[in-house]
């Protein structure tokens, strides 16, 4: 899934709106509007279009079983394997009940372009006992201009008990 980041929505109040009234009070400019309204959406289109699968290649990893104690803190190991050789910035969120706190909703993380499996240690506190099982996971990167956020859920497996 593509969402529109804040810079495409600048970009589009920076020339779109001011051209298109431009070009409909003045007929004069109105070639020059539409000429320039025109090559913005070609570069966020294509934009989009070349940054539309830039997380497919990436899996996410967890381990099968976790054995943890009510109300102490534990960790969860999160691998991420990225096969293809680009740095990327990735914004991380494991979907985890309401019974596992974590003081972080999500994770930021910068993936070397050398490096095939990154590593994250993630903190939660279950505040109940209980078997607990980790679906999703959601990951989340910028398109190649920046016009997008690229969005995706990963399927993970892991039990917490």
């Amino acid at each position: 899934m593509i969402v529109p980041s804040f810079r495409l929505l600048l970009w589009f109040a920076i020339i779109a709106l001011p051209f298109s009234v431009l070009g409909a009070v003045y007929p004069n400019a109105l070639g020059i509007s539409v000429a320039l309204i025109s090559a913005l959406l070609v570069v966020i289109l294509l934009d989009a279009a070349l940054s539309f699968a830039q997380l497919d290649a990436i899996v996410v990893e967890l381990p099968d079983l976790i054995r943890v104690s009510k109300d102490r803190p534990a960790t969860l190991t999160v691998n991420i394997i990225k096969p293809v050789a680009v740095a990327l910035r990735l914004r991380l969120g494991v979907a985890l009940p309401r019974a596992l706190v974590s003081p972080n909703e999500d994770v930021t993380v910068s993936l070397a372009s050398e490096v095939e499996t990154s590593q994250i240690a993630w903190t939660f506190t279950p505040n109940r006992r209980g078997n607990f099982r980790l679906t999703t996971a959601f990951l989340e990167t910028s398109s190649r201009l920046g016009l997008w956020a690229i969005r995706r859920a990963a399927p993970v497996r892991c039990e917490i008990r």
